[in-house]
């Protein structure tokens, strides 16, 4: 009981000592496995990716979407997936390269590793080549969108 009862005092003291001291701490949304990872159907995925992209937008959330490329690659369905990818860098948001097969590193080679990334760069790369979406990622980059803890 004692023990616990310290344990406890260490952490408020801690967190005061941090809070004291300006420690400025700041978070940041990842949102893996896109287009989606979840709805069967496509109007489901379009309907998730607007949710998604609405909330971040209105509540100013700093957010980065991390993209499997392999699940572009439907029979019939590739174009309106990869609408769905368009939708993030249309609101300004930044996207991110997750490896094309969300692939094991611990189970493959490093060189099947670093080819599965390349590979899974090959949409995303041209996404985010337009210059409005140049400047949403430089300013990811940079630092100023984030959202303080």
């Amino acid at each position: 009981m004692k023990i616990h009862k310290l344990a406890i005092a260490l952490i408020i003291l801690l967190t005061g000592y941090f809070s004291i001291f300006g420690q400025n701490r700041e978070v940041s949304v990842t949102f893996d496995d896109l287009p989606t990872a979840y709805g069967a159907n496509l109007e489901a995925k379009r309907e998730l990716t607007k949710k998604l992209i609405n909330g971040i937008k209105t509540n100013d959330v700093p957010a980065i979407g991390f993209v499997n490329e392999a699940k572009l690659y439907e029979r019939g369905e590739t174009d309106t997936r990869i609408a769905l990818l368009e939708m993030w860098t249309d609101a300004g948001l930044e996207l991110g390269n997750h490896t094309f097969s969300h692939i094991n590193n611990a189970k493959v080679s490093l060189a099947a590793y670093q080819d599965d990334i390349v590979r899974g760069e090959t949409v995303t790369r041209r996404l985010l080549a337009f210059p409005s979406n140049r400047r949403a990622s430089a300013k990811c980059v940079a630092g100023s969108a984030r959202l303080p803890v």
